[in-house]
């Protein structure tokens, strides 16, 4: 119902005629429209994956889906973007800071709904387009770390070049994973569409003399933490604590027993 990050921190703000209606953000191109989140959000990742739903109009040259990075005069500069219309009939994933990289598939995605994927991985010398759970486009070679990329602004619907198009779509959902997810996760995703997660969720637990520690993803939404003493049925109850958001992971610390306790966690 408004610009609140469902996950973690990230919380956005509306701006211009931007709006919220049936759980989308809905822009209609008009300049001063767009959705401002917070500075930063990959510039301390190694690698990130960028996955949206869309359902785009029919959009002017380099309308931007996202835009990452600083403003100097009327240009951008130390960024990562996404454009799905360009003036060469195409999309554009293009990053700058230190070097710069374009990877342009083709055909712009005007007039369609559509569930794109962008993957940026300068440790692994590659960054990816995908589509519909299919891959578009590789760039195989040397990529500016995603620490170059400047923490001024992150915007949806909106360019860090003064001269370029506002974005004419409703965006369903939009997620930053840190890290490269698989080809098996990107059609995993595609096949359960937003507000589904088909990734893998698993606990972990780790110990210490005086504690325990059960943890999970912070992208896991609605899941709860539960307890029992055997695997009988009915034998599980909720924890009554609170989990900690902190580092992309969800942290709750138990109490250790003498006795053999099973934990899981719960949607």
């Amino acid at each position: 119902g408004d610009a609140r990050d469902s996950i973690g921190m990230a919380h956005g703000s509306l701006a211009g005629q931007a709006a919220i209606t049936n759980s989308a953000l809905v822009l209609n191109g008009t300049p001063g429209s767009f959705l401002n989140l917070p500075g930063g959000l990959i510039s301390g990742c190694s690698s990130a994956s960028i996955e949206f739903w869309a359902t785009l109009g029919v959009n002017g040259d380099w309308a931007r889906v996202f835009d990452f990075g600083n403003i100097n005069g009327n240009s951008g500069q130390d960024f990562l973007f996404y454009s799905p219309h360009t003036p060469s009939n195409g999309q554009n994933l293009g990053m700058a800071s230190s070097s710069t990289v374009n990877l342009s598939p083709p055909g712009v995605l005007d007039s369609q709904r559509i569930h794109v994927v962008c993957i940026v991985d300068p440790p692994g010398n590659i960054c990816q387009v995908y589509t519909n759970g299919i891959l578009e486009a590789t760039y195989s070679g040397a990529l500016p770390p995603l620490s170059s990329v400047s923490t001024a602004w992150s915007f949806l619907g909106r360019s860090l070049f003064a001269s370029d198009a506002w974005l004419n779509g409703s965006i369903d959902e939009f997620r930053v994973y840190d890290g490269h997810l698989t080809p098996a996760e990107i059609r995993a995703n595609d096949q359960a569409g937003p507000d589904a997660l088909a990734l893998p969720v698993e606990a972990s637990l780790s110990s210490a003399p005086s504690a325990l520690t059960l943890s999970w993803p912070s992208w896991a939404l609605g899941y709860f933490p539960q307890s029992a003493i055997n695997l009988t049925a009915g034998a599980w109850s909720p924890l009554g604590q609170a989990a900690n958001l902190s580092n992309n992971q969800w942290w709750l610390p138990l109490a250790p027993t003498n006795s053999c306790t099973f934990y899981r966690l719960q949607r």
